[in-house]
């Protein structure tokens, strides 16, 4: 068992994960104690899904 949490260059501390067909980002800035969550039914594994993605 254990927690895994990516540090950002921006400061932001979160995880990421998915299955085929689902994407999950989770995010918190400790400076402002504003949390975001985007939850996707497609991947972001190829270049269309990725920059469909970063679009929303």
């Amino acid at each position: 068992m254990g927690v895994f949490m990516g540090f950002r260059y921006t400061g932001f501390i979160g995880h990421t994960g998915g299955d085929p067909g689902v994407a999950t980002l989770l995010f918190f800035d400790l400076n402002s104690g504003i949390g975001r969550v985007l939850v996707l039914n497609t991947s972001y594994s190829t270049a269309a899904g990725e920059q469909a993605m970063y679009n929303i």
